[in-house]
């Protein structure tokens, strides 16, 4: 037998009555309740899901975006067993005509091999950077440091209703290099100050452009505001950035190699951006 949590108590989910769920008509919508409710037509059944051996897989069509998403049979509920405002994907009553679901599936296959070129390209070109970015790093020693001081620009992706919180990484500078893998803010602020992007992290928050600390620097415990210090479980490490942690913008850490190699990150920076000059 096979369960599922449900309303506060387990619930069986492959007994005969979910059968129906397994043979859904084509053309049948489904509706989800959050994320601004998109709709979805079932224009395609895969058949039982073979990495778990129960519920069919349905193949629909966004009537948002007009893109092919999957759903697993067992994961839906009718319309009418709506209990509550939580995130579900509900099967409605309504079923779209033959013809509509035609149009619908030839405009996802449309969408999709546009999709497809593009990553095909992206991946072409994303290997040409890879490998002009190697030329760069054998040129200016990164390839030899034992470790980087990086700028990285990142975007909020947090989502509180969900009480999801995350940044993505949106582009990586190289600033230089470094012959150590200790993290220096002192190090941090002299290399961030050779990229416009993170200049204004090169002197600390209450100091002026002269470098002469003000008075409220003088206080023992006062630490700057910009300078991040998080090595504990998921934390992101000692870093400088204007903000909390969770917010866009720009911010300065060291990297380190996972293993003998740089992430592939650091060598389509050095393609797009190179602010290193040859080592001697």
């Amino acid at each position: 037998m096979i369960y599922k949590l449900g309303a506060g108590k387990m619930e069986r989910i492959d007994v005969s009555a979910n059968n129906a769920k397994n043979n859904l008509p084509i053309g049948t919508v489904l509706k989800m309740n959050g994320y601004n409710n998109p709709s979805y037509v079932i224009v395609k059944n895969l058949g039982i899901d073979e990495k778990y051996g129960y519920g069919a897989r349905y193949q629909s069509v966004s009537l948002v975006d007009g893109t092919f998403r999957q759903h697993t049979a067992f994961d839906l509920e009718h319309i009418n067993e709506k209990r509550d405002n939580r995130i579900q994907v509900y099967i409605t009553d309504e079923i779209k005509t033959q013809e509509e679901c035609l149009a619908l599936w030839e405009k996802a296959t449309m969408l999709a091999d546009v999709e497809k070129n593009k990553k095909d390209a992206d991946a072409v070109k994303r290997q040409e950077l890879i490998l002009k970015g190697r030329e760069i790093a054998l040129k200016t020693g990164v390839e030899s440091a034992k470790a980087l001081i990086v700028a990285e620009h990142e975007v909020d992706e947090s989502d509180s209703m969900t009480d999801y919180f995350a940044t993505k990484m949106t582009q990586l500078v190289v600033l230089g290099t470094s012959k150590h893998t200790r993290d220096l803010f002192g190090e941090m602020r002299t290399l961030a100050g050779r990229f416009d992007k993170t200049a204004h992290l090169a002197i600390p928050p209450n100091v002026d452009s002269s470098g002469s600390a003000l008075t409220e620097v003088n206080k023992g415990w006062w630490r700057p505001a910009d300078e991040h210090r998080e090595k504990y479980s998921m934390g992101a490490g000692y870093y400088l950035k204007t903000g909390s942690s969770y917010s866009s913008g720009w911010l300065v850490r060291k990297m380190k190699k996972w293993g003998d190699e740089w992430d592939d990150s650091v060598y389509i920076s050095l393609a797009q951006i190179s602010l290193l000059k040859e080592a001697a």
